[in-house]
């Protein structure tokens, strides 16, 4: 059931443009907020 309902979006490009646009986000954070995060990571550990 699952595997068919992830082929159907993969099929019809939904998933990959989903997929594409959260990795575009987390890219451009990264880039942006690198001082940031390395600080948040440091205060978690």
């Amino acid at each position: 059931m699952e595997f068919t309902l992830f082929f159907n979006g993969f099929s019809s490009g939904n998933l990959w443009k989903f997929i594409f646009l959260i990795l575009n986000f987390l890219f451009l954070n990264i880039i942006y907020n690198k001082p940031n995060k390395i600080n948040m990571f440091r205060q978690v550990w």
